[in-house]
């Protein structure tokens, strides 16, 4: 009896979720699923040369499925759960949706930095990367999501959520903040963004050069989509360094 009821306030909690959040699911796979293929179609010539190696018509082919599969499928879903679950289920004050926006931008590009580093590694790990790594010599924009489901949950969802339960966050900056990362996430993979983006970023963040570099290299520039881990960590190591080295030079005198 206390299972059924179970079951029946379970149902009516997730037709209630998705019926209230149905429209941010639309407002962010709508834009990103159109800001892929405008930078695919702006970008053909990477296309073009992608479909021209033995792989690549299954390589674009898959690019395809994941697109359909992980934005509108399981990404409404991990949407739906966390605008319903792990939001704050009122409006916060302007200042807290920056703070939440912000926050959880840094903190998932934190996460998501020392996992796709252990990615690479581990390798018990990298049988979940490698298949985004198979696009290497040309990167089309919607290989951005042209990932395993596993490395889909782990790097992807997961940063996101974690932050999302440590951080304050709104609906509207929950979905604020999704929508920026998926743009961006999009953006790192865009060949034509390349020159642009190593010219005029500077270098706390991530450009389109810097992330396409690491398809080609594999052993560098793990972070992504904005925040420059790997830049920071070494401008810091830089600091402890020149700090050790003063400590020394006093000591001496």
């Amino acid at each position: 009896m206390m299972t059924m009821e179970f079951l029946e306030n379970a149902w009516e909690f997730a037709l209630q979720a998705v019926n209230d959040h149905s429209h941010g699911v639309l407002e962010i796979w709508v834009p990103t699923v159109l800001f892929t293929i405008a930078m695919d179609v702006w970008n053909i010539d990477t296309v073009k040369a992608l479909l021209k190696q033995p792989d690549g018509r299954e390589l674009y082919i898959h690019c395809i499925k994941t697109n359909i599969l992980f934005q509108i499928v399981f990404g409404s879903f991990g949407y739906i759960l966390s605008a319903s679950v792990f939001c704050v289920q009122h409006d916060l004050e302007p200042w807290q949706q920056l703070m939440a926006v912000v926050g959880t931008m840094v903190g998932h590009n934190v996460i998501y930095y020392f996992i796709h580093r252990e990615f690479h590694e581990n390798p018990s790990w990298y049988k979940y990367h490698k298949l985004h790594h198979r696009y290497n010599a040309h990167v089309p924009p919607s290989a951005a999501n042209a990932v395993s489901i596993e490395e889909y949950i782990i790097a992807y969802i997961t940063p996101t959520v974690l932050c999302t339960v440590i951080i304050p966050t709104d609906v509207w900056s929950f979905t604020t903040t999704v929508q920026i990362m998926s743009i961006l996430n999009i953006a790192v993979h865009t060949p034509k963004l390349e020159a642009l983006s190593e010219k005029w970023l500077p270098s706390w963040w991530v450009s389109s050069h810097d992330h396409l570099e690491h398809h080609r290299k594999l052993n560098c520039h793990y972070a992504s989509p904005s925040l420059n881990i790997d830049n920071l960590l070494e401008f810091a190591n830089g600091l402890l360094d020149q700090h050790e080295g003063s400590k020394k030079v006093s000591s001496l005198k």
